[in-house]
């Protein structure tokens, strides 16, 4: 069976294992950033409030008055999302996890149930979560005044997990930048201890291989020919028209470079 959903320390783990560092606060940062979901499973009711706001026309200083009433409710079993989860991170093995309540579910993540919900939701409406009550798939439930003495739902750190396809996407997108990385890194010499750009390698240290170097060159200064570009000047007009050229198509080459591999070719033709 494919792994659903993973706790914050196996996130942490899955992560290390693909040469990346995190901590519970890095854990944090990616909730807020949006690349994570911290989710609990909930077996319950979710309820639609509509929100209707009333403002006096003639003076704008009196206070807004708040008319709720519920849109939809349901009864509902599967994973939700509170804004409130990401400060609630840490290890599933401590010994007093914090605790806390809930009232609001900012997202559905995952909807066991099979229920029809009717999202996305308006702007005036918010999904309140309850507690199962006795007949509550049969009865209709008031949840205004449910509400009036509620006090709220209660969860442990230790409840807290991630979307396994979120984790699975954190740690394709750092092998993708591990990949580029590496790719970066070819095009970087060692000089001793000194680390040097490729702008500042010789041909031969670009291409070591002589033959292709050399006939990368004689290829250069036959396309110089062509185009009546005297090439015994490496840095003066050709090395501009060039790097003009090069321009106008969205490309972008270096002065030096340019010049490097114009002096090879002026050289390999004498």
């Amino acid at each position: 069976m494919i792994k659903k959903y993973y706790s914050p320390d196996e996130v942490i783990y899955a992560l290390s294992q693909s040469k990346i560092k995190i901590t519970l606060s890095d854990l944090k940062d990616l909730c807020i950033r949006g690349s994570l979901t911290p989710s609990i499973f909930f077996d319950g009711n979710l309820a639609c409030i509509t929100d209707e706001k009333h403002q006096d026309e003639i003076d704008k200083r009196q206070p807004v008055a708040h008319i709720e009433s519920v849109s939809w409710s349901i009864c509902f079993q599967g994973y939700i999302h509170s804004n409130l989860f990401a400060n609630f991170l840490e290890s599933h093995i401590v010994r007093v996890p914090n605790t806390d309540v809930f009232f609001i579910v900012d997202k559905i993540v995952e909807d066991l149930s099979k229920t029809p919900i009717r999202i996305p939701l308006e702007e005036n409406q918010y999904i309140k979560a309850f507690p199962r009550k006795y007949d509550d798939k049969i009865q209709i439930k008031q949840w205004i005044r449910e509400s009036h003495n509620f006090d709220g739902n209660t969860f442990s750190s230790r409840d807290i997990v991630f979307p396994y396809h979120e984790v699975e996407k954190l740690i394709n997108t750092s092998k993708m930048s591990e990949e580029i990385d590496n790719n970066h890194d070819s095009h970087i010499k060692k000089t001793g201890s000194e680390i040097v750009n490729t702008e500042d390698l010789t041909p031969e240290q670009e291409i070591t291989n002589s033959k292709t170097r050399n006939s990368v060159s004689v290829l250069i200064a036959v396309l110089c020919e062509l185009n009546n570009m005297d090439i015994t000047q490496p840095h003066g007009d050709p090395n501009k028209l060039i790097l003009g050229t090069a321009e106008r198509l969205g490309a972008k080459l270096g002065k030096d470079f340019v010049g490097k591999w114009l002096n090879l070719a002026k050289e390999n033709i004498k």
